[in-house]
C-alpha cells in the first residue's frame, strides 16, 4: 500500500486472530507515525485505548462523548469483587452492592490506586478486578 494520509477503518479486527491483531497494531502505529489521521471503528474499549489519541462515542448519530484517551480513563470504571469482606468505614465512600459476603465495588479508573490503599486496611480472602463491558459503558451513557 502507499502511504495514505487518511484512513478509515471500521472494526479492522473483528476475526482477527492475536497473532495476526499485533501485526494490524504495528502496521497503524507505523502510519501514525507517519502522519497519517485514521478513523478507526471500534467496540472493544481495551483495542480503543491501546491504538488512538482520541475518541467519539456515538449513539443516533449524534456524539455523546469524546476526548483524549485519558479522559476515557477517568470515566471508565472497574469492578472489584472482594470476598469476605470484613467491612470497614474506609469503605463507605465507595459505590458497593453486596451478596452472599461478595461486595462489587465500582471504581473509577483513575481512583483505583486510592480504593486499593483503603482496601489493603480491611480484612478479605480475595478479591477480582474487572473491566466492564464497553456496552455497559454505553448504556451508562446513553442513559
Amino acid at each position: 500500500m502507499h502511504k495514505p494520509k487518511y484512513l478509515i477503518l471500521d472494526e479492522p479486527t473483528n476475526g482477527l486472530d492475536p497473532l495476526v491483531q499485533q501485526k494490524f497494531y504495528e502496521l497503524i502505529k507505523r502510519h501514525k507515525e507517519n502522519g497519517a489521521a485514521i478513523l478507526f471503528s471500534s467496540h472493544v474499549l481495551s483495542e480503543v485505548e491501546k491504538i488512538c489519541d482520541s475518541f467519539a462515542m456515538i449513539k443516533d448519530g449524534v456524539i455523546v462523548k469524546s476526548g483524549t484517551i485519558e479522559s476515557l480513563r477517568d470515566f471508565s470504571k472497574k469492578l472489584v469483587y472482594v470476598y469476605n469482606l470484613k467491612f470497614s468505614d474506609n469503605l463507605k465512600k465507595y459505590d458497593y452492592s453486596e451478596k452472599n459476603n461478595i461486595y462489587v465495588f465500582e471504581i473509577k479508573t483513575n481512583k483505583l490506586k486510592e480504593f486499593l490503599n483503603d482496601l489493603i486496611k480491611t480484612d478479605f480472602n480475595d478479591l477480582e478486578i474487572k473491566s466492564p463491558a464497553l456496552e455497559d459503558i454505553f448504556l451508562e451513557l446513553y442513559k
